[in-house]
């Protein structure tokens, strides 16, 4: 692939044509992906941005149709790509998009746009996908999303404690994958519950994860944190 992943995660309906269009301006952009936007999309139209090849996962209602626009309604999850990029669907359910990828030497790997459950007592069930999707999986693996979990007790900004069991739960299905995070540049935190004073919680909800040997082919890579606009999650941009 040559240029930038870039993968939008959790908008509004208010922000989600003026992030992407800004994004756009920004850089150069080869795939996009949107991880449970919720409210109702502007109409969305991707030919005319190029991208010619797109998955979509509604969670409600989808009009319009597949020839170059769509109105969404309500939350899912969206994966668009150029035609320069040789990328083949896997599988998919409403919390994930599993995707072979084909670089121009021939080199094969895999990416995965991840949603994770956001309700506690539904947590397990994205580490339970996290290790089903292992086994479709050969070598070099990059996995980016909202996993709607942090890491460590640095990823969350509260007056309320991180739960100890949550991270170690996350943790453990990172190691399962032999995940690795790849770290940011940026601002720390890509959530925020915009409560004002001692309401306030901000956390690292969206990251990307890759294996050894995803790193060892793209050793070049980044990830950025981007300036948020009227959404509460901050754009997360992978160059490759």
């Amino acid at each position: 692939m040559n240029g930038d992943f870039w993968g939008s995660f959790y908008y509004s309906s208010l922000s989600f044509d003026i992030e992407c269009d800004d994004v756009r301006q920004a850089t150069y952009l080869d795939v996009e992906a949107v991880m449970e936007s919720l409210g109702t999309f502007r109409r969305l139209s991707w030919k005319s941005l190029a991208f010619l090849q797109l998955i979509l996962v509604a969670r409600e209602d989808l009009e319009g149709d597949l020839c170059g626009s769509v109105c969404y309604l309500g939350g899912g999850l969206a994966l668009l790509w150029k035609d320069d990029v040789v990328m083949e669907l896997i599988n998919f359910s409403p919390n994930h998009i599993l995707m072979k990828v084909t670089e121009e030497d021939g080199f094969i790997w895999f990416f995965t746009g991840f949603y994770g459950w956001p309700e506690a007592q539904n947590k397990e069930k994205s580490w339970q996908l996290l290790k089903h999707l292992r086994s479709f999986v050969n070598g070099a693996w990059l996995c980016a999303g909202d996993f709607n979990a942090i890491l460590n007790s640095t990823e969350k900004l509260s007056l309320w404690p991180p739960n100890s069991a949550e991270i170690d739960a996350f943790r453990c299905g990172l190691d399962f994958c032999n995940f690795e995070d790849l770290g940011f540049r940026g601002y720390t935190y890509t959530w925020s519950n915009k409560r004002p004073g001692e309401a306030n919680t901000k956390l690292r909800l969206d990251r990307a994860v890759a294996t050894m040997e995803w790193r060892a082919k793209f050793q070049m890579s980044t990830v950025s944190h981007l300036p948020p606009h009227a959404s509460n999650h901050l754009p997360i941009l992978v160059h490759v």
